[in-house]
């Protein structure tokens, strides 16, 4: 077999424990012959120290490129989706009282622009739908007036001459129930011209100094008799003097239609507490009866118009627009609504009545935070 030793000269690698180095004889020849050898060692450590390096470099590479390339595209993602979100949040600002908004093109990606045209196309269409029901509410409305006026009338004056002719109790009953009626029919006819006009932007708002305890007693004139054969436990504490600029027309449609809401739904024999405290921006009203009957998730659909709860709200007298209404002027006045069932037999209108209302007048957004009326 051929000798598989190195040939002279050759480097031969060494390892010893903690030491790696080359080493190399060189025979010493003179004109033949052999005087000796000459050995040559060259360390690896350095050698090894690069490679350490080099290896640790390409490691570190391994961990930050990958790491990089993840926050280049979530940057890249969140760039791309930043017209997306201003898009998301205009969109939540659009009320039912502002339809008439339309989204600007202007510096929106060529991709978001179908999407933003057919969203305007399909404002333009939700605008001119609203607009149809809105007049065609208020048309209804003023057409019903007159014979409503005319039947309010004829029962007024049947009611009249039954009593001067001293008809039998049906006939008068039968004038009372036709005029209860007439009324009910007028209130109904108010209110949604009422809210037809808060909808439109053109209800008007006449801001000048109000007495807020006078106007609570005022409206509660009206409740009183009712709540007294009743039996109802009815407690009011009411600051002296609370004055406030607001329209007071508003005002008292709105203390109106919460009083009435109290009275309505307590039973007989419950109890119902007024309150009307000082606080640092205006003043708390606080309105509480016993109710039952009502749930949480009632709670939520109570500013609806004409929601009603089969079981506790079966009452006909009421139209189911009181609260609606309430909401649509609380909302011109800058009154905070609140309402709240503190516990299962507990029914509560909070207002948040501010020492002076905006003098510029708002269109209303309907709360969907509840009513009873």
């Amino acid at each position: 077999m051929p000798d598989a030793s190195p040939p002279p000269g050759s480097p031969d690698c060494y390892i010893r424990p903690g030491e790696r180095f080359i080493s190399m004889t060189t025979p010493l020849m003179v004109e033949g012959q052999k005087l000796g050898s000459i050995n040559t060692k060259l360390s690896l450590a350095h050698i090894d120290q690069q490679l350490n390096s080099i290896r640790s470099g390409i490691l570190l590479m391994g961990a930050l490129v990958p790491a990089g390339v993840l926050v280049l595209v979530l940057w890249a993602i969140q760039r791309g989706l930043r017209p997306l979100n201003r898009l998301g949040v205009e969109v939540t600002q659009i009320e039912s009282s502002h339809l008439s908004h339309r989204f600007s093109l202007a510096g929106v990606p060529f991709e978001l622009q179908p999407i933003i045209a057919r969203l305007n196309e399909l404002l333009e269409r939700l605008e001119a739908a609203f607009q149809r029901e809105r007049s065609f509410t208020a048309n209804v409305a003023h057409e019903l007036r007159t014979p409503i006026a005319t039947l309010k009338t004829l029962a007024e004056v049947g009611l009249q001459e039954a009593a001067e002719e001293l008809r039998d109790e049906p006939s008068r009953r039968f004038y009372r129930d036709t005029l209860a009626t007439a009324k009910q029919m007028e209130q109904l006819v108010e209110s949604l011209l009422g809210l037809v006009r808060c909808e439109a932007g053109q209800q008007e708002v006449a801001i000048r100094p109000v007495e807020l305890t006078s106007l609570i007693e005022g409206a509660w004139e009206t409740f009183q008799a009712e709540a007294w054969e009743r039996q109802i436990d009815c407690q009011f504490s009411l600051i002296e003097k609370a004055s406030v600029e607001t329209d007071s027309t508003l005002l008292e449609a709105i203390l109106r239609n919460v009083l009435a809401n109290a009275v309505a739904y307590t039973k007989t024999n419950g109890s119902i507490r007024c309150t009307l405290e000082k606080e640092t921006s205006g003043f708390l009203f606080a309105l509480t009866n016993t109710c039952t009957g009502l749930t949480q998730k009632d709670v939520d659909h109570l500013f609806e118009p004409f929601w009603r709860k089969d079981e506790a709200r079966s009452d006909s007298s009421h139209c189911g627009l009181g609260l609606s209404l309430v909401s649509a002027y609380a909302k011109l006045l800058d009154i905070a609504i609140r309402v709240e069932l503190p516990t299962p037999e507990l029914f509560r209108v909070v207002l948040r009545i501010p020492l002076a209302a905006s003098r510029q007048r708002k269109t209303s957004q309907q709360n969907t935070s509840g009513s009873m009326t």
